[in-house]
């Protein structure tokens, strides 16, 4: 029997054209793949390039603001254009492609060659907000606008690539600025600043408006210090309210310094920048404000060390800018010493060179009339707080009369005649109650006795508001006037060794003398009369002036003087170490105040 079943059979696998289209298809995405590598490769290679380059042109923006003074430097660094190094400052060493200590040009990082460079231009502030480029080489430049550029070549690209980091670098030394409050323009007010006022007897409360407002200076011994050469006092003046928030803050400082006349001949054309105080209509306040005066075709002086130790860091900006009120102009042959006393207050957190203090007012107090006890025996708290605003008043009086006899800066400035009218009154200093400040009872007894000081500045035109007030009214808190406790600044007699003044007012500035705090008569130990300590001012010691002591054991009467120079060397310690020829001093003023001791 035959079957008709017939078995099929199938092929398996591909054809050689599916091969073939399969292959061609796998090699154009390698193909694909290997641009887009090659295009990863070259695109990473730039990213690391202008990383680099950013890396470069920060560290040079970092370096130009480390302000450096480069001639203090070794070995010397040739990469400026003269190959000289440079003499000035830091940052009057930035210009195009000058300053700093990283070089400009050729730096080769793995197989990258970068080139730096650097342009800067100079601006000033002709006012508020209101910047523009200088044009005159008289102005001394507020900023630089500094443009830094790191460029090189990229085989993958048809031209020179470069990146560009713009910056401004300031004219002050950031080393050397406070830090200053909160900026408050976002909407929210800072909270107030809070005063916690001084005791007496050291600082009195001046009132300027009854219940409301007060000024008060900071006893000024504990920043009375000595650098090398210099002497600089420091004090803050607080204007607050009776819940103690602070209305105005001014930090003063007072620096006697020696200063150096430059001894080259090319005018440097540079102004002298000093501080002035205004009135703000718009605020309603009175607010400090910088200027910049020409000094012609002086140079500006530097401090001098003499190779020694160094002088106070504020006697940079004193023999800068201080010839503003002396001078004008540094005169005298190149390296030649001038001495200079400062006055100066800070503004915007630097300090500034003001004009020189203007004392109205000199006075001797004995610390008991502001104190609560003396030698034990208690002050009624009631008697105390008349007391002080007894001087008070005494002081408002003071600066209202000098409002209405002198109605110009000019004026002010010619007044010679000083109030001592409060130490004139001893019965001031009797109360009521069992204390008399001016009578010693007992042996070996120490009464601290203060030398009192009222200085002024005229006040700012606009203050009146036209005529809305008068001398007789104005808001005190629009006079610049300060009362200050000067006792460890002022010359006292008698003291351990003399009954007179010298006339070069050596008693407690003179080097050589006797009354110091490492001699073993340094506390004027009385013997055969009644003295007060006066004792020279060490580096970093301790000393007294101003202290009656007495040993006499009998009624005794005597009479105790102490002195100050009237203007800016009062309120320093005069001594500097140098030739007394050269210095100048102020006239001085001297008041007594009879001491019985019994």
């Amino acid at each position: 029997m035959r079957s008709n079943f017939r078995h099929k059979f199938s092929a398996n696998g591909f054809s050689l054209i599916e091969v073939m289209l399969a292959v061609l298809v796998l090699s154009i995405g390698i193909l694909a793949v290997s641009k887009l590598q090659v295009s990863l490769l070259k695109s990473g290679a730039n990213a690391n390039a202008r990383v680099v380059a950013v890396t470069l042109a920060e560290r040079k923006i970092d370096d130009l603001r480390r302000y450096i003074s480069t001639n203090n430097l070794t070995p010397p660094i040739p990469w400026t254009s003269t190959l000289t190094r440079p003499t000035s400052l830091f940052f009057e060493q930035i210009s195009g492609n000058e300053g700093g200590l990283i070089a400009p040009g050729i730096t080769t990082i793995g197989n990258v060659l970068y080139t730096l460079s650097w342009d800067a231009t100079d601006y000033v502030f002709n006012s508020i907000n209101s910047p523009a480029s200088i044009t005159t080489s008289a102005l001394v430049p507020d900023y630089k606008m500094v443009s830094v550029k790191v460029s090189w070549d990229d085989p993958t690209q048809s031209a020179r690539q470069s990146i560009t980091l713009d910056t401004v670098i300031d004219s002050n030394n950031p080393g050397t600025v406070e830090l200053t409050s909160p900026d408050v323009s976002f909407g929210s007010e800072a909270p107030p600043l809070k005063h916690t006022p001084y005791a007496a007897p050291d600082v009195v409360p001046i009132t300027l408006k009854s219940g409301e407002v007060l000024r008060e200076t900071s006893k000024p011994t504990p920043d009375v210090s000595r650098f090398g050469d210099s002497t600089v006092v420091g004090f803050e003046t607080v204007t607050y309210n009776v819940s103690f928030d602070v209305l105005r803050l001014e930090d003063f400082r007072t620096a006697a310094c020696q200063c150096t006349v430059p001894t080259v001949t090319t005018p440097d054309h540079k102004p002298q920048t000093y501080g002035t105080t205004t009135w703000d209509s718009v605020g309603g306040v009175v607010v400090d404000a910088i200027f910049k005066v020409a000094i012609g075709d002086g140079k500006t002086a530097t401090v001098d060390n003499d190779g020694g130790d160094a002088q106070s860091v504020d006697c940079t900006t004193c023999c800068a800018d201080g010839f503003k009120y002396s001078d004008g102009i540094p005169t005298g042959s190149g390296g030649s010493k001038r001495t200079l006393s400062c006055r100066m207050k800070r503004v915007d957190g630097l300090l500034r060179v003001f004009k020189p203090w203007k004392m109205i007012g000199f006075n001797m107090v004995p610390a008991s009339y502001f104190d609560d006890s003396v030698n034990g025996l208690a002050m009624d708290t009631t008697i105390q707080l008349q007391n002080i605003s007894t001087y008070s008043n005494h002081v408002v009086s003071l600066v209202r009369n000098v409002l209405l006899d002198y109605q110009s800066s000019s004026a002010l400035d010619a007044l010679t005649t000083i109030d001592t009218s409060f130490a004139a009154l001893t019965s001031s200093f009797v109360n009521s109650g069992p204390v008399t400040h001016t009578n010693i009872n007992g042996l070996n007894t120490i009464r601290p006795l203060q030398a009192r000081a009222i200085y002024m500045d005229y006040p700012p035109v606009g203050i009146y508001e036209d005529t809305t007030y008068t001398a007789t009214n104005v808001p005190l808190d629009r006079i610049l006037f300060y009362e200050i406790n000067l006792s460890q600044l002022a010359a006292w007699i008698p003291d351990e060794e003399d009954t007179v003044f010298d006339s070069d007012y050596t008693d407690n500035h003179d080097s050589g003398s006797t009354d110091t705090p490492t001699s073993s008569n340094s506390i004027c130990t009385p013997s055969s009369r009644n003295c007060v300590t006066n004792q020279e001012l060490v580096d970093g010691g301790e000393y007294s002036r101003g202290d009656f002591r007495s040993s006499i054991p009998l009624d005794s009467l005597t009479t105790v003087e102490t002195k100050i120079y009237t203007s800016n060397d009062g309120i320093v310690d005069r001594r500097i170490n140098f030739d007394p020829d050269s210095i100048n001093y102020n006239t001085s003023i001297t008041v007594p105040l009879a001491i019985t001791v019994n």
